[in-house]
């Protein structure tokens, strides 16, 4: 089975893939800025719904952005943080625009050359540090 993740928008949402690519489950919440309250009871919610247990899970799959600042960084960090507590792949992939997983069957996800490594955020632009407007001291 095959996780994936998408906090990059106002809806986060989940969704459960076999090992052939085909689409088993999904789950859409709107999450006001949330997700790192609601994310990980949503994903036990969902394996528990299927019977899935985590151990079972061959590899997570994450839309590593662009998006929101936070959510992406919560989904990334949360995919990262599970496949590297289960010892499975994780690989950054926004499905959005691939659609579904399909024909990147479990083989060719795990063909992936870097898998062991893990997913970075996506910001789409270049990151806006700026300073505090109010002055402590003198």
């Amino acid at each position: 089975m095959i996780l994936y993740l998408d906090t990059t928008g106002f809806e986060v949402a989940l969704k459960l893939f076999d090992n052939q690519g085909k689409l088993c489950a999904e789950l859409f919440w709107a999450s006001a800025y949330n997700q790192s309250e609601e994310l990980l009871e949503k994903i036990d919610g969902l394996l528990r719904e299927k019977a899935v247990n985590q151990k079972s899970l061959d590899a997570i799959v994450v839309n590593p952005g662009p998006g929101s600042f936070t959510g992406v960084r919560i989904g990334v960090t949360t995919a990262n943080f599970l496949a590297y507590g289960l010892n499975i792949p994780v690989l950054g992939l926004n499905l959005t625009e691939a659609g579904t997983i399909g024909t990147n069957s479990l083989e060719s996800i795990l063909a992936e050359k870097f898998w062991r490594q893990p997913v970075l955020p996506t910001y789409g632009q270049p990151p806006r540090i700026t300073t505090g407007r109010t002055r402590f001291g003198p």
